[in-house]
């Protein structure tokens, strides 16, 4: 019962926080030993705060591109393209003072992590060229991880009821422990002389560490 009542007032009166950052991912283990480029990409993020605490709780939705490999065609095909990207959903806990211009934080977080693999062909139609898109390979991990970072006011006010807004940027770093998934090997696709695309799946853990900066916006 105090459970939910403390989950009502946080939904109700506390304050709520939107941010957006770039991040920059450094594969970990075989994950890095599979995929040669670092990744990069976006996250969006809801918190909502707790009022009778230095805590908040949210989710978060991002995306991240590892890496493409060209492979040169044949025939009609003029280029054959390979990509790997993840989309993840985090649920969060977050430890943050709510006040202050600087507010450092220690976060926790868990969720899924949906791995695809698409190629691109690339036709050379003459005068125009167009593209055929095929998904090739996909899964889904399961993630669990903490992170630290800090946001840094660079603007506060009160709107006409005396309700408090604040505009912040960020910097933070996570660290992901992912679950066994499959993903293509970049470096393992393939053009025989008939045509026939051939590639090697990989199926290992899938840790990275997640570099981020953006903004917040809370109100």
């Amino acid at each position: 019962m105090r459970f939910a009542v403390l989950l009502f007032s946080t939904l109700v009166f506390g304050q709520v926080q939107f941010g957006l950052d770039f991040r920059g991912v450094l594969p970990q283990g075989d994950l890095e030993e599979n995929i040669d480029d670092d990744g990069f990409g976006l996250a969006g993020r809801l918190m909502f705060d707790v009022p009778v605490a230095p805590l908040s709780a949210g989710f978060e939705l991002g995306y991240i591109h590892f890496d493409d490999t060209r492979v040169n065609g044949r025939g009609d095909i003029d280029e054959i393209r390979t990509d790997n990207a993840a989309v993840t959903l985090d649920v969060i806990l977050r430890l943050q003072p709510h006040r202050g211009p600087v507010r450092p934080y220690l976060e926790g977080f868990m969720g899924v992590h949906y791995f695809v693999t698409s190629t691109t062909f690339f036709y050379d139609d003459f005068d125009d060229d167009f593209v055929d898109v095929e998904r090739d390979f996909d899964d889904a991990a399961y993630a669990i991880g903490v992170g630290a970072g800090a946001e840094f006011v660079i603007s506060s006010w009160r709107d006409d009821d005396g309700d408090r807004s604040a505009f912040s940027l960020h910097f933070g770093a996570r660290y992901t422990r992912g679950s066994d998934a499959e993903y293509v090997i970049p470096d393992s696709v393939e053009l025989d002389r008939v045509g026939n695309i051939s590639f090697e799946v990989a199926e290992s853990e899938t840790d990275f560490i997640d570099v981020r900066f953006g903004f917040a916006w809370k109100w």
